[in-house]
């Protein structure tokens, strides 16, 4: 029987750039409120004694659409990570009906194991970072401008040397004496976000399993309590699944149903326009 090693420390294998990262006000960073949430909290009233369970739903596009979809962002010369995140992103804008220019934050986990300084193999890990992007959003954003965008603002973290900027952050929430309530905080709970968006792409895994064959796989993802939507994405068998994950308490039900309908809406028409 073969073990896998163990690893360094975390600072031992992050690139020596994030070093030169500045320590930010942590109790600014923290309250930032997301627009999503402030807008139907705004509208009801909640009882802190109160629990609300998280909820998810599931739906998928077909091969065809999948298949559609994948080349349209290569003409486009964005990733289809891009095109979800403007669709859901269009989507959050229209549900909330801001008649100003709004800016919603939009959260990708991004898998660092290329970009350590070790190669980590197959040790298991979250061996993730992430990045949240700013967009800034009217009636007059173009869906595939948006994806661009998104595209090149992820790009952007990379080239700046901020892709470990969160795993820094983190370090410094846990290390800081700001929680003086004496609770656990959430490491992950870095700032207001209206939506994360995880993509795990076309999947190489294992289908058939004697008589049985795998034909959907719907992820589910982890995310902090104060996090409203959670959308996972996989690809299987040319078939993309989605999973919506929302927080009861700060997005009801009917709005978050209304969201995904409309962010399909958007990827779909986005398809069939003339490039």
């Amino acid at each position: 029987m073969s073990f896998l090693p163990d690893l360094p420390p975390v600072d031992e294998i992050i690139p020596d750039i994030t070093k030169n990262w500045v320590e930010e006000n942590l109790d600014n960073w923290r309250e930032t409120e997301s627009i999503l949430t402030a807008t139907y909290q705004n509208n009801q009233v909640v009882n802190s004694s109160e629990t609300f369970p998280i909820r998810l739903f599931n739906w998928t596009l077909s091969s065809a659409e999948t298949t559609k979809l994948v080349a349209r962002c290569r003409e486009e010369k964005t990733s289809v990570h891009g095109a979800l995140c403007a669709a859901f992103l269009l989507a959050i804008a229209a549900e909330i009906k801001s008649p100003n220019e709004i800016i919603l934050r939009c959260h990708t986990p991004v898998n660092i194991r290329n970009y350590l300084t070790i190669n980590v193999g197959e040790n298991l890990g979250e061996y993730i970072t992430r990045p949240v992007t700013a967009h800034r959003l009217s009636q007059k954003n173009d869906f595939w401008d948006l994806a661009r965008e998104v595209k090149y603002k992820l790009n952007q973290v990379v080239a700046d040397g901020k892709l470990f900027g969160d795993v820094l952050k983190a370090r410094a929430l846990l290390s800081s004496n700001s929680n003086k309530d004496g609770e656990t905080s959430d490491a992950r709970d870095i700032g207001g976000m209206d939506i994360a968006i995880t993509n795990l792409g076309n999947l190489n895994i294992k289908q058939q399993f004697g008589k049985l064959q795998l034909q959907e796989l719907y992820l589910m993802a982890t995310g902090p309590k104060s996090l409203p939507l959670l959308i996972g994405v996989a690809t299987l068998q040319e078939k993309m699944c989605f999973l919506c994950r929302y927080q009861e308490s700060l997005v009801p039900g009917a709005n978050a149903y209304n969201i995904k309908n409309t962010a399909m809406e958007q990827l779909l028409t986005a398809l069939v326009e003339v490039g």
